[in-house]
């Protein structure tokens, strides 16, 4: 059913980018979890997937360009 509305998810998305509302970040799981744990954040363990410590929320322009070319990404809000 979710497929149906693929574009939809697309639009928003779009929308999202254009308004600097989300970045992409090129951390792994265990990237994020490990900057967790350096940070001292103790989350309870359900909720690990939904914290993020910001790590690439700050890279500059050029250098996001450069690897959304040559990484996978996730979205962040």
């Amino acid at each position: 059913m979710q497929s149906k509305h693929a574009p939809d998810y697309q639009q928003a998305l779009k929308q999202l980018i254009s308004s600097n509302f989300v970045y992409p970040c090129f951390c792994t799981r265990k990237q994020v979890q490990q900057a967790i744990e350096r940070m001292g954040i103790a989350p309870h363990q359900e909720d690990i997937a939904d914290a993020y410590p910001g790590t690439c929320r700050d890279l500059p322009d050029d250098l996001r360009q450069q690897r959304m070319l040559q990484k996978p990404f996730a979205w962040r809000l």
